[in-house]
Parts: C-alpha cells; sequence; structure tokens
C-alpha cells in the first residue's frame, strides 16, 4: 500500500490512488457512488485480551479502490510513512442516527460526529473483542445518505508469534519471516518495517510486505538498506486482516477487521 493498512484503507478508496502493495481490487463503478468503509483495528490490552475501535464513514466517491485479503498476490516495496487524512474532495454523508454492531451476543452503537469536512461513527470507549468473534454491523440507512445495508466478517486469529527479524541484517541477505498460527484463503498479512531515513528526525520510511497467510515468507534484500542504515530508529508491525464488500444498487459497503500488534527488532549477536 501506499502508506501501512490503518491509514491506508480510507485514503485509498476515497482517493481512487493506485495501490501497489496489498491485494487490491479496483472495480469500474462509472459515476460517482455512495460508498461506506467501517475499520476495526485490535490490539492487545497487554493482559491478555485485545480493544477495537471501530469507525464508520460514508461519502460519494467516484472509484473504489480497496484492499482484497482474498488476493493471491505476495508483495515487498518500500514507502513513506506518514499519516494521511482523506482528501477534501470527499462529500460525506450520514448513514443513520447510529450504526448498530453486533458482537458476542452484544449490540453497541457507533454514533456520528463531525471532525472538519468528515462525519465519522465511532463508539465512546474501545471494544473488548476475542480473536474469531464475528462483527456484523447494521447501517440503518439515511433517506438522504448512504441506505440500509448490513455487512459481517470474523476477526481473525491474533498472531501468537514471529520470527525474529534483525535490526542490522547482513549486507545482501533477504529477511526470513515466520508466523503462527497461520489463517486461511480469506486472510493476509501485513509487515511494516518503519525506520528514520539518515537525514529524518523521525520514522518516515517503511518497508510494507503484503502476504497471503501461509506462515511465512521473504523480505527482499534489495529493500533492505536503507533499514540496516536506521540503526536504532525502527519500528516493526504485523498485522492480520479480512475484507468483505457487500452492494446494493448503486452503493458499496467495505468492511476491514484486522489484529496488529508491534515487535522489537531483533539486536545483532555481540
Amino acid at each position: 500500500m501506499q502508506q501501512h493498512l490503518r491509514f491506508a484503507v480510507l485514503t485509498a478508496v476515497v482517493a481512487t490512488v493506485t495501490l501497489t502493495g496489498c491485494g487490491i481490487d479496483s472495480p469500474n463503478l462509472g459515476s460517482e457512488f455512495p460508498l461506506g468503509v467501517i475499520q476495526v483495528f485490535a490490539a492487545s490490552d497487554g493482559q491478555g485480551g485485545y480493544i477495537a475501535h471501530p469507525r464508520a464513514e460514508f461519502f460519494y466517491t467516484l472509484g473504489f479502490t480497496h484492499p482484497n485479503s482474498r488476493s493471491a498476490l505476495d508483495t515487498c516495496y518500500i514507502a513513506r510513512y506518514t499519516n494521511p487524512l482523506p482528501p477534501r474532495q470527499a462529500t460525506y454523508m450520514y448513514g443513520g442516527e447510529h450504526v448498530q454492531l453486533h458482537v458476542g451476543g452484544e449490540t453497541y452503537l457507533l454514533t456520528p460526529r463531525i471532525e472538519d469536512w468528515r462525519i465519522i461513527y465511532e463508539l465512546e470507549e474501545g471494544l473488548r473483542v476475542q480473536p474469531g468473534q464475528r462483527l456484523t454491523f447494521n447501517v440503518p440507512g439515511d433517506p438522504n445518505g448512504f441506505p440500509a445495508m448490513v455487512i459481517s466478517a470474523p476477526i481473525g486469529p491474533a498472531p501468537s508469534s514471529i520470527s525474529d527479524i534483525p535490526s542490522l541484517p547482513d549486507e545482501g541477505q533477504p529477511i526470513p519471516v515466520e508466523w503462527s498460527p497461520v489463517g486461511d484463503d480469506s486472510s493476509r498479512v501485513e509487515l511494516a518495517l518503519r525506520y528514520a531515513s539518515p537525514d529524518a528526525v523521525s520514522l518516515d520510511s517503511q518497508i510494507i510486505c503484503d502476504w497471503r497467510d501461509t506462515g511465512s515468507n521473504t523480505v527482499p534484500a534489495n529493500l533492505l538498506s536503507g533499514w540496516r542504515l536506521a540503526g536504532s530508529a525502527q519500528q516493526i508491525e504485523f498485522t492480520r486482516y479480512r475484507t468483505q464488500t457487500e452492494t446494493k444498487d448503486d452503493a458499496a459497503l467495505f468492511l476491514i477487521t484486522a489484529m496488529y500488534s508491534f515487535v522489537m527488532p531483533a539486536t545483532p549477536a555481540q
């Protein structure tokens, strides 16, 4: 992706940019149409549980470019590390008074708030979730906005282990990566190796690898020169994600659910 997964999803679908990293679908839907994007990213709370922060946004767009967790492509590339906002070209709309989230036998309400030119539906607090739980979102619809739709997907298993990723890999050598548990053909993983370039004062670059969830893959050696030169200015994020898309008339609703974690780079042997 142009940015890493959590920041790329909304930018991608609004701006309809061409993404070079993760598995991408780009249906040619022609004229402007209503699009809803729901994101659920969960991380460990450090006590054996997981906290998610679901959010939903609805707007008009001229195209629909989005990650596809069922893609058969494996890619790695270098990109800038930034946290962009969607471009102002998007015309936002309401999807109802609330968006209902059904999970674990409970119902939660995402309420809308205005942030600059955006309408964002969120929970007031983080939501405790468990790996494998199915999340179902009921968008009631608005007569002057997004239509009523329902979409559902499970959160994949949290990665319980990932092999050591060295902070200073051998020159000219790739980095083999293994993780467990292994997913299935409905999930993918994204590895983000972030680092500071020589003149930067903070993390500004990243190697993004978007792979099928098979349990092993390799970061190519030709992408690692910046990572090797970064010293201790490094960060690793590993994410497993699933995507789902539903359509109704001319509207589309996209859902991404993900588990992510930060991993410490392995220091060189003394």
